[in-house]
């Protein structure tokens, strides 16, 4: 969970920036983006998230190796 808070709250952060750098098209994608993880935490669709970004790292790993 700490890890979809951390994105939620980038986007957000995010969005910000941009609505203060007058780029209104990047602030309202980071906007969407932001909504689309809140809604995903909130109705705990966040397991397939897990799973991927789990698959991710476990790749990246053994090419490391």
């Amino acid at each position: 969970m700490r890890l979809i808070d951390r994105l939620i709250k980038r986007f957000e952060e995010d969005a910000v920036d941009f609505a203060l750098a007058g780029m209104e098209e990047e602030s309202k994608d980071a906007r969407r983006l932001a909504s689309k993880y809140i809604e995903m935490k909130y109705n705990g669709h966040t397991h397939s998230l897990r799973s991927e970004i789990h698959e991710k790292w476990n790749k990246k790993q053994k090419t490391i190796v």
